[in-house]
């Protein structure tokens, strides 16, 4: 099966492995790997917060313990990919495996580095840019179907549900899941 762009694949694999299967991937089949992490504060057991002069440290976990995205462009990678020691398989259905559009993974990636700067994430003030929409062509698009063209969730397609001046509802599907969110002065295409 040969796939328009790149598309990702969710593989299964064994819990405390995926760093270490993301790298056997792209360093020895040159295969795109994606592991979404975040970093937490942990305390240092006593016996290394003596060695190190301090009591607390920065540790990267996956947010998604046992999964692990990989860049699947035909079935050579696919299949390259189910030969690897510790992945067990990928998400799919019964029509086959389960693809995410390579602009969810780059939500996923932004979501990431906001979740681990210092900054909070701000789920309702997304960046979306173009000419924008007047009062009037607001209430006349309310109900369509607007493509945002920037942004976190740059190439997906939202559903104006209301509209005022400054801000404007719109509805989004993620993965199946319906999302509401609020967007001030939004742009779309």
């Amino acid at each position: 099966m040969r796939l328009e762009g790149k598309h990702w694949v969710a593989a299964v694999v064994k819990g405390g492995e995926e760093i270490r299967i993301a790298c056997d991937l792209s360093d020895g089949y040159s295969i795109e790997c994606y592991n979404p992490t975040i970093s937490k504060w942990r305390k240092l057991p006593k016996h290394e917060a003596a060695k190190q002069g301090r009591s607390r440290a920065l540790f990267s976990f996956p947010l998604l313990p046992g999964y692990l995205f990989v860049a699947s462009q035909d079935d050579e990678s696919l299949s390259r990919l189910l030969r690897t020691k510790h992945v067990y398989g990928v998400v799919r259905t019964s029509a086959g495996p389960c693809y995410a559009r390579d602009c969810e993974i780059q939500i996923l990636r932004k979501l990431e580095i906001q979740y681990n700067s210092s900054k909070p994430i701000e789920l309702t003030a997304f960046e979306v840019v173009a000419a924008k929409l007047s009062e009037l062509s607001q209430a006349h698009l309310q109900g369509k179907q607007l493509r945002l063209i920037s942004g976190p969730f740059e190439g997906l397609l939202a559903t104006l549900l209301s509209s005022s001046v400054s801000k404007m509802q719109v509805g989004l599907t993620l993965n199946g899941k319906n999302i509401t969110t609020s967007l001030d002065s939004v742009e779309v295409a």
